[in-house]
């Protein structure tokens, strides 16, 4: 792979290639031998016009441009630029908006915020781009790489990555109220109410900070003296807390059938969980295995399937009757998945039904 005549190229830019033409070339064609599909002309191109942004005269530069060039190589093998299209508006977006956290970390922190749009793009309803557009919000408001994987991790549990939910909530309690509140979506909310949201999802995951803290006390924390805004959130987030739990209402569905995008071939059955956003499930398969196990984590932001080792033992069937008025119809298989929450299947349906406790009156 020949690189572009210095000319076309920043001073900076130039004088990186140039300086490691031969480590290039090799690494490249290290590339090519794993992937014989691999276009020299094609990542040429790319690297034309993703590298020329990051390029300049600070110390970490050279080494941003050299993670950046393995990055285009791997995707470009994969011909993932194609498939994918917000992996390639993570390079022309996302790394730009956060150039200054990639420099803090030049190996680490591009790889992470490339494998995150990845992981979304499989969930699919443009979760990568989303993501992507979110970390160039986020960036401007957070001061540190570390900063910005914390803000990325929230980012990532909201859009529907909820293996990420405890992880998620205990790197929220280290960002500015400004990054907590975009990465949850809740930039209308006053700053000092992030607070609240991170209460309510502590709480229970289950229902979504709106759902459980009112636009009024949004409005009197707007408006309230500097002096007072600490005692109005100590006082909201003692109500929600407060908060009964009330009789079961459907929370959220989970699964489609593979035909859409979904993980099923066949209607699942549920039969038990580990705790209140973790169900058991046996899908038909075929033989010579007669179901494939799956587990699932949910919560109000989403839920990702991943396939279990090893079929689950089935549990008891709770409270028939109350789900079966809720979805108007009756299920084929019930679970409790622990402190009131109920997992349910039916049986014309490749979706799952989440049921949990209401929690009354907003804070």
């Amino acid at each position: 792979m020949e690189t572009a005549p210095p000319s076309r190229l920043p001073a900076a830019l130039a004088r990186f290639l140039e300086a490691r033409r031969d480590d290039l070339n090799a690494r490249f064609e290290r590339a090519r031998r794993r992937t014989p599909a691999l276009d020299g002309t094609y990542v040429l191109l790319l690297l034309d016009k993703i590298l020329a942004p990051h390029a300049g005269d600070e110390p970490a530069a050279d080494e941003l441009l050299s993670s950046l060039f393995d990055l285009v190589v791997l995707h470009a093998g994969r011909d993932a630029f194609a498939s994918r299209p917000a992996l390639r508006a993570l390079f022309d977006v996302g790394f730009r908006a956060a150039r200054r956290h990639c420099l803090e970390r030049p190996r680490s922190l591009p790889a992470a915020l490339s494998n995150a749009v990845e992981n979304l793009e499989a969930l699919g309803r443009g979760r990568g781009a989303a993501f992507v557009d979110g970390i160039a919000a986020l960036a401007p408001l957070v001061a540190d790489a570390g900063a910005l994987l914390d803000a990325g991790a929230l980012l990532a549990w909201r859009l529907g990555e909820a293996r990420l939910r405890a992880a998620a909530l205990a790197a929220a309690a280290r960002l500015p109220d400004a990054a907590v509140l975009t990465a949850l979506d809740l930039a209308d909310w006053p700053a000092a109410a992030a607070p609240l949201a991170l209460a309510a999802l502590a709480d229970d995951a289950w229902h979504p900070p709106r759902a459980r803290v009112s636009p009024s006390t949004l409005a009197r924390i707007a408006a309230a003296e500097t002096s007072a805004v600490a005692a109005l959130v100590d006082e909201a987030r003692a109500a929600l807390l407060r908060a009964p739990r009330g009789a079961l209402v459907v929370v959220g569905e989970a699964g489609a059938w593979a035909g859409f995008g979904g993980p099923f071939l066949a209607p699942p059955t549920v039969v038990g969980g580990e705790e209140r956003h973790v169900a058991h499930l046996h899908v038909p398969s075929t033989p010579p295995e007669p179901v494939a196990p799956m587990r699932v984590v949910a919560d109000c932001y989403g839920a990702v399937f991943r396939t279990a080792l090893a079929p689950f033992a089935a549990a008891a069937t709770p409270r028939p009757a109350q789900v079966t008025v809720l979805l108007n119809a009756r299920p084929t298989s019930v679970a409790a998945l622990g402190d009131g929450v109920v997992c349910a299947a039916l049986p014309d349906s490749h979706r799952l039904r989440f049921l949990a406790p209401s929690r009354g009156t907003p804070a």
